[in-house]
């Protein structure tokens, strides 16, 4: 599903050149569930961007699907990242004088849905992540963990190949992370390709596979037992 050969990006800062990802060789299949791990300024956001079609590489491959997208013109970046990627981001983004349908729907506005279609699309995604009753809550009625799942329905509501969740957990306290991450698990155990950019070990173990990014550079890619929903 996601192919990157010989990846780099560099920044440039004036007269200087800044380094940020290095010869990035990563091969993500269908279905996986997926962490990114690195500190601060390690190159794992620069990643993620790419992956998500948010940025392009200074060289190298990017393969989606089979097709590059490196040098792809922005529109139709554009038009793959809403039809085929999700994001959850650590703040989550809602707009706050809309309810929690409207949030949901909004993916869909900017794809032309019909208003009709829409509501049956966003009822729907909430229903999945269990907020079916809180669908005309404004995000200041709602707690940070079920605003940070009005987040993931609006994420899936455009039913994506990929979810990419950036420090989805980081501004939820210990109890409502955990609910986050074992929802993740179970949308991974639906089908869904999820990648998750995080700096927290213990956040990692959710994920069957940890990538660690130091320096711009994959330094570790390995597969391990994932813990959490099902799997205590």
């Amino acid at each position: 599903m996601i192919r990157l050969q010989q990846l780099n990006k560099v920044y440039h800062m004036d007269t200087l050149e800044v380094p940020v990802l290095k010869d990035v060789n990563i091969e993500i299949d269908k279905g996986e569930f997926t962490a990114i791990m690195g500190p601060s300024g390690s190159g794992k956001s620069t990643l993620m961007n790419i992956i998500g079609l948010l940025d392009n590489a200074t060289s190298g491959s990017y393969y989606f699907n089979d097709e590059e997208m490196n040098g792809l013109p922005d529109k139709q970046l554009t038009h793959k990242r809403n039809r085929h990627i999700g994001f959850v981001f650590q703040q989550f983004h809602l707009l706050p004088r809309m309810n929690a349908l409207q949030n949901v729907e909004l993916p869909l506005i900017y794809a032309g849905v019909s208003s009709k279609i829409r509501s049956i699309k966003a009822n729907l995604a909430l229903e999945r992540v269990g907020l079916g009753d809180r669908k005309h809550h404004l995000p200041n009625q709602l707690s940070g963990g079920q605003q940070q799942r009005v987040a993931i329905a609006r994420a899936l509501v455009t039913e994506p190949q990929l979810i990419l969740a950036d420090e989805p957990t980081g501004s939820l306290d210990t109890s409502s992370g955990r609910n986050i991450l074992s929802l993740l698990q179970r949308l991974n155990e639906e089908g869904k390709t999820i990648i998750l950019v995080t700096h927290d070990q213990e956040t990692a173990q959710y994920c069957g596979r940890h990538i660690i990014i130091r320096d711009g550079c994959v330094v570790s890619d390995r597969r391990v037992e994932a813990w959490g929903y099902g799997k205590d």
